[in-house]
This record gives structure tokens, sequence and C-alpha cells, in this order.
């Protein structure tokens, strides 16, 4: 066989390899834009109305889990590239961090706080107190970021009167994904069960280890759906799973919803995958109180996100925007800002573990004391 010949059935062999990938690539985009599609039109938003029991007086939020923590942390990472100062004590109509009610009293050591691409809040108001996500722990260390943050600023396990997920991405269910944490440890000796909130089945190894066998009577965790909207403690509500088509396969994400009295619905937003738009639809028609203010992500990592392996901006490409053809662009921010601004908030906190530091500086710019800075560590309170 000659030469000429052998580099003939090459170039073939490449041609057919090549046009191959290329079906098979347009086959995959076929098939993610069809679901996308029948995700949207499936969806029926606020059916049946919640009306609250109760209102709650006051609202504490604490950033156990996030990209940023506060300056006093040598492990901080503060970037968000503002001359002036960016605390949030003091400043705007919510109360003063460092006065005495704040329950900063509790921080024992602010300079020893730990930040990941992971989330979790914890949600304290006078009706409960709710841990909202589990973060991140890729290592699977013991103990997890989230574990060591409680610890450094004094929260207990036993403090909790509900865990809520929302969504069951790994980079909110770390806790419950890591083995033989403190997590676990504290089930097995917990004097009362506690019920965890999440819109889609749970299948993590270690939690079905844990709950193998275990008569529902017996579980101190008690694992609750909530695909749709309902009170879950008085004057705070899910919304219920919402429904998306992200690239990266299909998700259903919820968002807490907070009822404070003379103010009105705080949400707190896990991820922002099922986008701002859909969101506020959907708290609309199920709420019939106004929306206060918006504390957590929104998924908006551009020009940049904090995923990037490869080089590859993967939270902006595969599990924002409508897929790699259409993917999220900074005017896409601009609408969720616009979108908010018409909502005329008294609260915005956007949180930075799916949010981008250039979006960051956009929407607080535009909120000025209306703002709070997301940072681990750092009291966003209500009152």
């Amino acid at each position: 066989m000659s030469k000429h010949t052998k580099k003939g059935k090459l170039f073939r062999l490449m041609g057919l390899t090549l046009a191959s990938l290329g079906l098979l690539g347009s086959g995959v985009l076929a098939h993610h834009y069809f679901r996308v599609s029948s995700v949207q039109e499936s969806w029926k938003p606020g059916h049946p109305p919640v009306e609250f029991t109760a209102d709650v007086h006051t609202l504490e939020i604490l950033p156990l889990v996030n990209f940023h923590a506060i300056p006093e942390s040598p492990s901080a990472d503060v970037s968000y590239g503002f001359d002036e100062e960016t605390s949030n004590y003091g400043s705007g109509d919510v109360p003063d961090a460092s006065s005495g009610d704040s329950g900063n009293d509790t921080l024992e050591d602010r300079s020893s706080l730990r930040t990941e691409v992971g989330v979790s809040y914890l949600i304290r108001t006078d009706q409960g107190t709710i841990l909202f996500d589990l973060g991140h722990n890729p290592q699977k260390t013991n103990p997890s970021a989230l574990v060591h943050n409680m610890e450094q600023t004094g929260v207990q396990w036993e403090d909790l009167d509900a865990i809520f997920l929302s969504h069951t991405h790994f980079d909110h269910v770390g806790e419950l994904d890591t083995p033989g944490s403190p997590f676990y440890s504290y089930l097995e000796t917990a004097k009362q069960s506690i019920p965890l909130y999440t819109p889609q089945p749970l299948k993590l190894v270690p939690l079905r280890n844990y709950l193998e066998g275990m008569d529902a009577g017996e579980a101190s965790l008690v694992i609750q759906e909530t695909p749709r909207e309902q009170e879950i403690l008085p004057g705070i509500a899910t919304t219920g799973g919402i429904p998306r088509q992200l690239f990266i396969g299909y998700i259903e994400e919820q968002a807490l919803v907070i009822n404070v009295r003379g103010k009105g619905l705080v949400l707190i937003v896990g991820c922002g995958h099922q986008t701002l738009e859909r969101l506020l639809i959907h708290v609309r028609k199920t709420f019939s109180q106004p929306i206060y203010g918006i504390v957590g992500d929104l998924h908006l990592p551009v020009p940049d996100g904090r995923m990037n392996p490869l080089g590859i901006n993967g939270q902006r490409i595969f599990a924002s925007g409508e897929g790699p053809l259409h993917p999220l662009s900074k005017e896409d921010a601009q609408s969720d800002l616009e979108r908010i601004k018409d909502l005329e908030p008294g609260l915005v906190a956007l949180g930075t573990h799916d949010s981008s530091d250039d979006v960051v500086r956009m929407f607080a710019e535009e909120f000025g004391e209306r703002y709070r800075f997301v940072r681990v560590g750092e009291w966003i309170l209500v009152e």
C-alpha cells in the first residue's frame, strides 16, 4: 500500500470521526434545548396561594459558608475592588451588627473563618432557627468549613429547628455527603427529631446509610420533600421546587420566604438556578405580601465564575443561561438588577458563591445604603 493511499485513509478516518463527534454534539444540544422548552411549558407557578399563619418580628442572617469572609479573617477574599469602607455594620436601616442584640457577641474568633465555593446561612427569627444549605466540603475534610465556622461563631446543632436545602447540587449538601462528620454525630445523640426540607429526593450514600433500617419514628433527621409552596414554620415558607433544565441536567430549586412584620417578604436564595425572573413571578402569584428584600446568590458569574476548570467558566457556560449556545451575559445581569430595582427593595445582599465581584460592585453601587455584603461571619439584620 502506497504512502498516498495510507494518508488518504487516515484523512477519511479523521473526517468520519469529526463528523460523528459533530452529530453527537448536535444531538446533545438538540436534546438539551428540547428539555428546556418542555420544562418551561410544564411549569405552573403559584398554585395554590399560601397564607401565613404569623409573621416574624426579627430576622438575623449569618453567612456560614460563602466565597468571601469578613476582612478580619486572614483567609478572607474581599477583592470587591472598593476604595471605600464596605462593612455592613451600622449602615442603612438595618441595625448595627455590633450591638448586643445582633448575636455578634457569640463570635469567638473572627480571624480564623474559612471560605469555599459553597453556601450555608444561619437564619434566625423569633419564630425559629433554620440552617439554610450545608456547604460544599469538596475534600470531605473533618471538620468542614461549615462545622469550623459554626464552632467559631458559636452556632450549635441543637440551636436548629429545621434544615433547608435550596437544591441538591453537591456544593449545597456537603455536610450530608461527609461520612463520620459532626453532623452525623449530632444526629446519633439528638434528643429530638429535626426536619430537613428538600425540593427533590436525596440520593447521597452517607445519608442513605444513616437512615437505613430506621423506622420513621426513630430517625432524628426527618426528610420532608417540598415540591410545592407551603409554610414550614410560622411566618416562614418555601416556594417549593421551581424546575429548570440546565445543560448539566434537570434541577429544582426552592427559596425561603420570610414574612417580616411591617416590611414584607425577604427571599433567601441558594444558587438562583430557577432564575430571578421566574422566582419573582412565582412569589407574586403565591404570596400576597410585597417583597422587601433578597439575600443570596442569583447565579450571575459574568464575566468570571468561581469554578473554572481548565480555564473554562463552567458556572456561566453549563449552569447559567440557556446552554452553551446562549450563555449568560452582562446584559442579563443588568436585567436582573433592573428587576430588583423595580421592587424598590429595602434590602439587597448578593452572595458571591456563583456571582462575580464585578456584579457585586454593580449591585452595591446601584442600591447604596440598602445593599449588604454577604461575607462569612458578618450578620445581616432586619428588624
